[in-house]
This record gives structure tokens, C-alpha cells and sequence, in this order.
């Protein structure tokens, strides 16, 4: 139960392999493998991919945890329009958002707009977070936010769930601080 539950997270972790392993060996006959084992396989396909992946899209922000407010952040994209994805590794709906992916990139790229991805997540998920940009092939910039980005971020947009979205104009003013998600394409072209 705990392998499933924690597999079908989507966090990825490692150690699922080996427990799963060690699991079959233990109870060979067991009929709960059948269901474990489509989950563990995506952990392994997870792993097999950031090993193997040639993305060159993917860019972190110099001194990312060094930058203290959404102004901050976007300074380097003055004179470009952004789509900010403010997300954690953790989020379930965050992840779903990436099955949208290819759809969203043609039309960022086809109208010049830059892709700016802000992860909640804390210092010790770093690998965690690095690995699944890969996975996702989540092409763009990408900042974890510290504490006082987190801080800046609700003063700035109030409080708020994840994932967000947000749209930025090429003055580096916020135009929409809820913008439509990638699942919402459609609506999404009508703002840009």
C-alpha cells in the first residue's frame, strides 16, 4: 500500500524502485505486483529519461536564489512578452498542466514569447526539481523561489493556489495575475 500510494504521487522517488524490488522478492506470489508495478515503471521511465535527455531549452536563472521579488525575476525579459508558470514538484495539477506542453511551446514560439517557470519548492528538493524540468522538457527560465520571493510573490498577486499563471508585458508589467492555464490554450491566445 505504501509503495502504490507514494508512486502514484508522481514525485519520483528513487527509493521506490528498490523497495518494489526488494517487495517481489519477498512476497513473489503476491497479486498486489500487478498493480505496483505500472507505477514503478514510471519511476524507471522517469529516470531512464532525465539520464538520456539532450534538452538544450532549459535554462536556470543565474544566482536564481538570489533573486528576492517577481521584479527581480523578470528584469532580464524587459522588451519581451512572458508567460510566468508559478509551480512545485509536488503539485499534482501542476504536473497535468505539462501534458499541454507541446501545443503551448509552438505558440509561445510562434509569437515570441518567453517562458518563465517559478518553482515553490524548498532548497531540498533542488534535485528533484532539476530533474523533473528535465523530464517534463519544461522549456524556458527557470528560478526556486526563496523564502522572500515566496513572500514577494503573495504581496504582489495575494494569495494564491498552484499552479498560477501569470502574463507579463514587455514593460515588465504584470497584465494578468491569473491567467489561463496551458489546458486552456484557446482562452489564453484571446489575452496574448
Amino acid at each position: 500500500s505504501y509503495i502504490q500510494s507514494m508512486a502514484k504521487q508522481n514525485r519520483y522517488e528513487r527509493e521506490l524502485i528498490t523497495l518494489f524490488t526488494d517487495f517481489k522478492e519477498k512476497y513473489p506470489s503476491s497479486h498486489y505486483t500487478e498493480y505496483i508495478a505500472p507505477e514503478i515503471e514510471k519511476i524507471i521511465d522517469f529516470y531512464t529519461k532525465i539520464e538520456t535527455s539532450t534538452t538544450t531549452e532549459i535554462k536556470f536563472i543565474e544566482n536564481h536564489q538570489k533573486k528576492n521579488s517577481l521584479d527581480e525575476c523578470l528584469a532580464p525579459f524587459k522588451g519581451q512578452m512572458t508567460y510566468v508558470n508559478i509551480w512545485s514538484t509536488s503539485c499534482g495539477y501542476c504536473k497535468e498542466e505539462f501534458n499541454y506542453l507541446d501545443e503551448l511551446k509552438e505558440f509561445l514560439n510562434e509569437n515570441e514569447i518567453t517562458s518563465l517557470y517559478i518553482s515553490m519548492d524548498s532548497d531540498v528538493f533542488d534535485e528533484r526539481w532539476k530533474n523533473m524540468i528535465t523530464y517534463y522538457e519544461l522549456d524556458g527560465y527557470h528560478i526556486r523561489a526563496n523564502n522572500l520571493l515566496k513572500e514577494n510573490l503573495r504581496e504582489t498577486i495575494g494569495t494564491f493556489g498552484i499552479p498560477r499563471y501569470l502574463i507579463i508585458d514587455k514593460g515588465g508589467e504584470i497584465i494578468n495575475d491569473n491567467a489561463p492555464r496551458p489546458s486552456n490554450l484557446e482562452k489564453l491566445k484571446e489575452i496574448f
